[in-house]
């Protein structure tokens, strides 16, 4: 007999310990490691991939595509991709190839999830929840990519990545790897550039097989080239450092959301150092020009909006759902991404899914929020009920409405035979 627990882990996608046999297998992620079975459903993922590459002809704003031929990036090939309609009536494969008009190809898709709020959901709760859960928050983020390639090897050659790399693969087809630690490399070549011989350097390296479900981990620094024995997919997780130059940089970049950012490029020499001085200022202008408290403020909003969106650094696309239509709609909120506020000097900052609202801090505001936060699913109209002792009926929906457009809350038909 299944118990609700077994009932559960029978519905995920990823194995229950994943996260756990990753930190054992890599000595805390220290150390590349292929780790087995770590992933139960690799269709499952690579219909949801299909389905993120067939939104991306129907916006205006572009994916970030990479499209390698004969070893070479091809610019026009990746605006083409992006503007070919997908048919899901042949495999991915095929479609890549007529797409593009070549039968060999490499093709990588950054900030994939921004293009599928299914699966950025799904991977939000077992990947990046796991993570949080034994090594704590990304303070920087995280990306997700996907990478699919059908011959040769890793068009950009022996490489290394300024980032660790967590790879699960897909398939069809097996991947093969070979991976250098990055002072055996250094020792081997002389130095930390690219090579495109791999068949010269390949004894001196581990080489690992990859089978679809299998999980790689590669430290940031090592070594790294793949080989593709006929199609293959996978799903990569870019996890990003952070470093004092970094949360500086974000917090400066918050700021200036804050309080503009005008383009300048000449000034009179005689008046440099004042018009540094008045642009410190436009900076800080808000925080009373107290740059330290500024800029600890800023970094501080800015994780809020990473931990708004499941920490993926690229926020998903509008809903762009008519508000009139709202009514017929069943509204769930699926606790993944919370919705984040602070409150500073009459005014609150919200933070959903990446973007953030600013507003004057209305009583009960906050109760709404929060109890926004608490609901899990029902009517338009029963949410809002629910808000109707707390605040206005006009704030009410501004703040439901505004949230759904943000895919803040989840929308699906309403199935009440009425």
């Amino acid at each position: 007999m299944m118990t609700t627990a077994n009932i559960a882990n029978a519905n995920l996608v990823f194995d229950v310990n994943w996260m756990d046999r990753l930190l054992k297998a890599t000595n805390d992620l220290k150390d590349y490691a292929l780790i087995p079975n770590m992933l139960h459903d690799s269709e499952y993922i690579s219909n949801e991939l299909r389905a993120a590459i067939s939104n991306i002809s129907d916006e205006k704003e572009k994916a970030i595509l990479r499209m390698f031929v004969d070893n070479g990036q091809r610019y026009d090939l990746q605006d083409k991709l992006q503007n070919t309609p997908y048919n899901p009536e042949v495999n991915l494969d095929s479609w890549l190839q007529e797409s593009i008009g070549y039968k060999n190809y490499c093709f990588t898709f950054n900030g994939i999830i921004k293009w599928n709020n299914h699966l950025h959901t799904q991977l939000t709760k077992e990947v990046v929840r796991p993570i949080i859960d034994s090594v704590g928050v990304p303070l920087a983020g995280l990306d997700t990519y996907a990478f699919f390639a059908n011959s040769g090897y890793t068009p950009f050659g022996i490489h290394e990545d300024p980032d660790h790399s967590l790879i699960f693969h897909l398939g069809p087809n097996e991947k093969h790897v070979w991976i250098w630690k990055n002072e055996d490399y250094l020792k081997l070549t002389g130095s930390n550039d690219r090579r495109f011989d791999p068949e010269n350097l390949k004894e001196y390296a581990d080489h690992y097989a990859l089978k679809p479900g299998d999980c790689l981990f590669i430290p940031k620094g090592d070594f790294h080239v793949f080989q593709n024995v006929g199609y293959s997919a996978f799903l990569g997780f870019i996890l990003y450092p952070s470093t004092a130059k970094t949360v500086g940089n974000e917090g400066i970049n918050m700021l200036t959301r804050f309080n503009g950012n005008n383009d300048e490029y000449f000034v009179d020499e005689s008046q440099l150092k004042s018009k540094i001085d008045q642009q410190i200022e436009q900076i800080t202008k808000s925080h009373e020009h107290d740059v330290d408290g500024g800029l600890k403020k800023g970094s501080y909003f800015y994780h809020l909006l990473l931990k708004s969106n499941g920490y993926a650094i690229h926020k998903p696309l509008l809903n762009k759902i008519n508000p009139e239509t709202l009514s017929n709609k069943t509204i769930i909120n699926t606790s993944v991404f919370p919705i984040l506020y602070e409150i500073d000097n009459g005014e609150i900052t919200i933070f959903v899914r990446g973007r953030m609202m600013q507003l004057k801090n209305l009583p009960g505001i906050v109760e709404t929020i929060n109890t926004i936060n608490e609901y899990r699913e029902g009517s338009y109209w029963d949410l809002i009920d629910n808000l109707k002792e707390l605040t206005s009926l006009e704030v009410s929906k501004f703040l439901v409405d505004s949230i759904i457009q943000y895919r803040g809350l989840k929308v699906e038909e309403n199935n009440d035979n009425e």
